[in-house]
């Protein structure tokens, strides 16, 4: 793949063959409904991106833009990445009854349970696990790997952050709600019981093994409230905290769980919080406003206090407005399944539809396009500036939702001399550099498609 072409040809059917300096590329198209486009996306997803007990996640490359010489890829947020796909499952499991979308469901919830066990301390969940025939393992690579007590050949990963919690208790309260039958809801309310009892015990923290509060698992509200350094986090994460709370009343059914959330709404004004939970960034993180639409659903959907839930929405609307510029799937549809309201459905549509199926972070060049609009707001936070409004998705960098779809070129330095000032060269925060060396997790396609599905705001 280059952005230099100096020959190319179309063929009777359409189809395009582009000389480069870096060789052909073949470009071909074919017409399917969105069901028959998820399914040969769950090939992809079964195929390359399940690793180990049914974790979802990244691969690398070994040769550029060749999947089959991958390697699948343990990570900081292995529970996250795995609720989103588990969520998806639940949602096709329900709109479509598939038993293999149950299996699915089952396979991934029952590896997330397993980062709560292998860490040995109750309630304490882990990022990730590894096992001693996979790279690295037993290398002290990083300090916070710890070998497993009941299994030497196994190593988890500590530090556990308040992302990894987000996926987890999505996961939990939708295959509760779609998928478990009577023992497997008994199984998730004590698994979830058990993490927010940690949380409690801890003063709304994360305590790793050693005792000591994780760094980014933090809902406490003296902290939230009252110390700046928290800033950011103050509504993100009490929507956090108030999500899991009342997740895990809606699966225990223990009222203390309810009890302490309504504490933080009277006492500690988490509900206030939450108005304007997404603080305007110039579009420069998004880390935040993947965690935000995972949280804000169970919460919306628990939520019995009407009053509570004209505020949420009132923060959900509002971070919706900001980030719809996006053509975000996934954002649309949640916002639309939750508020009822118009959420952009045909743009959500065509966004899926424009989605590349390979899942390979190709190189992206888009500045010489003549229909692009620059946005300098980020310079006042040192980022070189982005587009002001994304291209469509079949020619933007392939990012999962963490990641900055407002870049502009990525992996063509090597060929183009870009200016730096105009071409964002350095990509904002995670995951927004492509070299054609990786694939990103299908969920970024299956979990706006089968929730659209299963709130029936989309067809096939």
């Amino acid at each position: 793949m280059h952005p230099t072409v100096t020959k190319i040809t179309v063929s009777d059917n359409g189809s395009i063959a582009a000389v480069t300096p870096r060789g052909i590329s073949l470009i071909t198209y074919s017409y399917m409904t969105l069901e028959e486009k998820a399914a040969r996306v769950e090939e992809v997803s079964e195929k390359y991106f399940v690793r180990n007990e049914g974790y979802h996640v990244g691969r690398s490359f070994e040769k550029y833009g060749d999947m089959e010489s991958g390697k699948l890829l343990n990570s900081d947020n292995d529970g996250l990445f795995t609720g989103l796909y588990c969520a998806s499952q639940c949602f096709r499991y329900k709109a479509t009854g598939d038993k293999k979308a149950k299996e699915n469901a089952k396979r991934a919830v029952e590896a997330m349970i397993k980062l709560t066990e292998v860490t040995g301390k109750s309630g304490f969940t882990a990022r990730a696990t590894r096992y001693s025939h996979e790279e690295n393992f037993g290398t002290g690579d990083r300090e916070e790997w710890h070998v497993c007590e009941d299994n030497p050949d196994c190593e988890w990963l500590g530090e556990t952050s308040s992302d990894e919690m987000t996926g987890h208790y999505y996961a939990y309260g939708l295959y509760y709600d779609l998928v478990a039958d009577k023992n497997e809801k008994k199984k998730i309310a004590e698994v979830v019981k058990k993490i927010t009892d940690h949380i409690l015990e801890n003063n709304f923290h994360l305590a790793d093994v050693d005792g000591i509060p994780t760094t980014w698992a933090n809902w406490e509200p003296e902290l939230l409230n009252n110390d700046d350094r928290w800033f950011y986090e103050r509504g993100t994460n009490s929507l956090e905290i108030l999500s899991f709370l009342k997740t895990t009343y809606h699966v225990t059914g223990d009222k203390k769980y309810d009890d302490v959330f309504n504490m933080l709404i009277n006492k500690h004004h988490y509900a206030m919080n939450l108005m304007q939970y997404k603080i305007e960034d110039g579009h420069v993180a998004h880390i935040d406003d993947q965690l935000d639409f995972v949280n804000i659903y169970p919460l919306l959907m628990y939520t019995e206090n009407e009053a509570h839930k004209e505020i949420f929405k009132m923060g959900l609307t509002h971070h919706f407005d900001y980030e719809k510029i996006e053509r975000n799937p996934w954002f649309n549809i949640t916002y639309g399944a939750l508020t009822g309201h118009n959420c952009d459905i045909e743009n959500a549509a065509k966004s899926l539809a424009e989605m590349n199926i390979d899942f390979i972070r190709w190189p992206a060049y888009n500045s010489y396009r003549k229909d692009i609009v620059w946005d300098t707001e980020q310079e006042g936070t040192g980022v070189a500036p982005q587009l002001k409004y994304p291209v469509e998705y079949s020619s933007r960098v392939m990012v999962h939702y963490d990641g900055n779809p407002f870049v502009c070129n990525a992996g063509t330095e090597e060929f183009v001399d870009l200016e730096k000032t105009t071409a964002n060269r350095t990509a904002a925060l995670p995951g927004t550099h492509a070299d054609g060396m990786d694939g990103i997790m299908p969920y970024v396609f299956l979990l706006p498609y089968w929730m659209g599905r299963y709130h029936g705001l989309i067809e096939d």
